[in-house]
């Protein structure tokens, strides 16, 4: 015959564990978005702009269309990146991703992308 303490005892632990297993997830379901907006994001450097060239005259305004065609290349030292606002359980932070891994071309004719 089973000892009924015994039974009693196994039913009891499984049932601790349990509510220990769902107060864990809970924890983990709230803070970890908190836990991860304070201390695990950097703060979100400036957005990136693009360089302008000091020109020695006013540039000419284009009136009409403007010719695109031609072999377009990344220029060496050239960056890209994004930046991704989120709000995670309440808590607002800004991710962002950049590279200076980048490289490149593209043929365009008659306006058309033909090879890239």
């Amino acid at each position: 015959m089973a000892d009924p303490d015994l039974h009693r005892r196994h039913r009891h632990r499984i049932l601790v564990r349990t509510v220990l297993g769902v107060v864990v997830a809970v924890a983990l379901v709230v803070g970890g978005p908190w836990v991860y907006a304070r201390f695990l994001v950097r703060e979100a450097p400036d957005p990136l702009e693009l360089s302008s060239a000091s020109p020695s005259a006013e540039p000419e305004v284009p009136t009409g269309p403007v010719d695109i065609d031609g072999s377009w290349v990344v220029e060496p030292g050239s960056e890209a990146g994004y930046r991704l606002r989120e709000v995670l359980s309440g808590e607002e932070v800004t991710v962002v991703g950049r590279t200076q891994d980048v490289s490149g071309q593209l043929e365009i004719e008659d306006g058309l992308l033909t090879e890239a």
